[in-house]
C-alpha cells in the first residue's frame, strides 16, 4: 500500500488477471475462426463436375509454397526469397501482385493465422511473422522467431499456436504471451531426425514425420505440461507428407511410394496400418477432400486419387 492508501498489489493482481482472461478469449475466438475456413471441420463442400485452368500466374521462380487467406487472396513463397501477394482485382476479375515482400532467404512454408496474419519459414533458420496493417495497407514484419536451423515446416494449432519444424530435428511450439505481446518458446521436441511434415489433429494433437522414416503423434499432457510423443508407425524410407482425415485418421506419403492410412483402433488403443496404394515413385505430397478423397502427388509425374 503506498502514500495515497492505494493496495498496488491488488491492482496488479487484478491486471493479470485482466490479461489472462484475454488470452483465454483470443484463444477461444482463434478456435471459432480456425473451423471457418480449415477442411477437416467443413460439413460439406461444393464440388465441380470439371476443373479448367482459369488463369495462370508468373511467379518468376520456382514455387515451394502456397497458402489462401480467408478472403481467397493467394500467398506464395519460393526460391527468390520473396512473400508474393495476390488479390482478386473487382474490375478485371484477374489475381494481380499486390505486395512482394522480402523474406531474406528461400521461402519453404507458409501458414495463415485466422486473422489474415501471414507466418513464413525457411532457409534463413527463422520464423516470420507479417500483419496487415490497415493504416499501410500492406504487410509489415512484426517479429522474427529463431528456429536454429532450416525450417522446413510450419503449423498452426487451434489456438493460434506456432509449431516449426527444421533440420536440426526439432519441433519448436511457440505460444503468444498476451503480455510481452510476442510469441516465446514453450516447447522443444525431438523428432529424431530433420523433420520434413507437420499436422494437426483437430483436437490440437502434433503429428510428424522425417528422416527417420517414423510418424509420431505428440500428444498434451495436462500433468507434465509437456507433450508427451507415440510412434504411430513408419514407411520404408522418408516420411515426407501427411495429412489428416475429419475423423482424426491420419494419412502419410514418403520414398517408398506409398500412402497409408493409420486409423485409431480404440479397443486396442493404438494406431493401426491400412495400405492405400501406391505410386511408381517418391512421394512428396498429399491433400483430403472434405469428403474423406485423398489426392497424392508425386516423383512418377502423376496425381492419384483415391476414394
Amino acid at each position: 500500500i503506498n502514500q495515497e492508501g492505494i493496495d498496488l498489489k491488488l491492482i496488479l493482481q487484478k491486471i493479470k488477471e485482466l490479461i489472462k482472461k484475454k488470452e483465454e478469449l483470443r484463444r477461444k475466438l482463434f478456435k471459432e475462426l480456425f473451423k471457418i475456413y480449415d477442411p477437416r471441420y467443413l460439413e460439406r463442400c461444393k464440388l465441380k463436375e470439371s476443373y479448367t485452368e482459369r488463369e495462370c500466374l508468373d511467379n518468376k521462380s520456382n514455387v515451394n509454397t502456397l497458402q489462401v487467406l480467408p478472403d481467397g487472396t493467394i500467398v506464395s513463397g519460393g526460391w527468390d526469397e520473396k512473400i508474393k501477394i495476390w488479390k482478386l482485382s473487382e474490375e478485371n476479375k484477374k489475381y494481380e501482385e499486390t505486395q512482394v515482400i522480402k523474406h531474406g532467404s528461400i521461402v519453404n512454408t507458409l501458414q495463415v493465422l485466422p486473422d489474415s496474419t501471414i507466418v513464413s519459414g525457411g532457409w534463413g533458420n527463422k520464423v516470420k511473422i507479417w500483419k496487415w496493417n490497415e493504416e499501410s495497407r500492406k504487410y509489415e514484419e512484426s517479429e522474427v522467431i529463431e528456429h536454429g536451423s532450416n525450417v522446413t515446416i510450419i503449423q498452426v494449432l487451434p489456438d493460434g499456436t506456432i509449431v516449426s519444424g527444421g533440420a536440426d530435428g526439432k519441433i519448436k511450439i511457440w505460444k503468444w504471451n498476451e503480455e510481452n505481446k510476442k510469441y516465446e518458446e514453450s516447447e522443444v521436441i525431438e523428432h529424431g531426425s530433420a523433420v520434413h511434415t507437420l499436422q494437426v489433429l483437430p483436437d490440437g494433437t502434433i503429428v510428424s514425420g522425417g528422416g527417420d522414416k517414423k510418424i509420431k503423434i505428440w500428444k498434451w499432457n495436462e500433468e507434465s505440461r509437456k507433450y508427451k510423443p507415440e510412434i504411430v508407425g513408419e514407411h520404408y524410407g522418408y516420411v515426407n507428407t501427411l495429412q489428416v482425415l475429419p475423423d482424426g485418421t491420419i494419412v502419410s506419403g514418403g520414398w517408398d511410394g506409398k500412402v497409408k492410412i493409420w486409423k485409431w483402433n480404440e479397443e486396442n488403443k493404438k494406431y493401426e496400418e491400412s495400405q492405400v496404394g501406391k505410386h511408381g515413385n517418391t512421394i512428396n505430397t498429399l491433400q483430403v477432400l472434405p469428403d474423406g478423397t485423398i489426392v497424392s502427388g508425386g516423383e512418377d509425374n502423376k496425381i492419384k486419387i483415391w476414394h
